[in-house]
C-alpha cells in the first residue's frame, strides 16, 4: 500500500488555470504560498462572477485528493 506523497514547488502565471473541473488528476493539492488565486466554477465564469479570492496560507484540492486517498 505504498503511497508516497510528494511535495513540491510550482508557479503559475496571472490569469492562467490551475484546476479546470473534471480535467485534473485527483492527486493534487495546492497551498498559496503568495499571490492570489480565484475559484469559480464555468456556470460562474458565463455570469461574470467574481468568484472566492484566495491568499497566502490557503489551500484548495482538498476533496479530490481525500477520495482518492481514502
Amino acid at each position: 500500500m505504498a503511497n508516497p506523497l510528494q511535495l513540491s514547488i510550482v508557479n503559475f502565471t496571472q490569469s492562467s488555470y490551475i484546476i479546470v473541473e473534471g480535467k485534473q488528476d485527483a492527486n493534487c493539492f495546492f497551498i498559496i504560498r503568495s499571490g492570489q488565486v480565484r475559484l469559480f466554477k464555468e456556470a460562474e465564469l458565463v455570469e461574470e462572477e467574481k468568484g472566492v479570492v484566495l491568499g497566502p496560507g490557503d489551500f484548495f484540492g482538498v476533496v479530490s485528493t481525500m477520495s482518492s486517498h481514502s
